[in-house]
């Protein structure tokens, strides 16, 4: 069985319960696949912050995000693209990108705070 999410056995758990607790944490997996831009911090485009699903990414760590592409950053928002549906979106503070839907959805329509 895969040790994810620290999940061993133990007096506590059999491995059946950690089946089961692994399989309800399934649906995160599909969530980190979105991009929620929480914050953006611009200056100029070699001088900005963003902040991706609670995680902060500047010019020399955007690299690191999985999945996407940053094609563009402004004052407004940014651009990206998303290498699965090889589709090009426009997040601005408190949007999120679900990749499942490819569409952009503001936080409150998806429950986001």
């Amino acid at each position: 069985m895969k040790k994810n999410l620290f999940l061993f056995l133990s007096l506590f758990f059999s491995e059946a319960d950690l089946k089961v607790i692994q399989n309800h944490f399934t649906p995160l997996k599909e969530e980190r696949q979105n991009v929620s831009l929480n914050s953006l911090i611009y200056t100029d485009e070699n001088h900005w912050s963003l902040w991706i699903n609670h995680q902060l990414y500047q010019p020399q760590t955007i690299h690191q995000l999985k999945g996407y592409k940053l094609i563009g950053i402004g004052q407004k928002g940014a651009k990206f693209f998303c290498l699965k549906y090889k589709r090009l979106f426009f997040l601005q503070p408190d949007q999120t990108y679900v990749q499942k839907k490819q569409k952009v959805f503001e936080a409150h329509q998806i429950g986001i705070q």
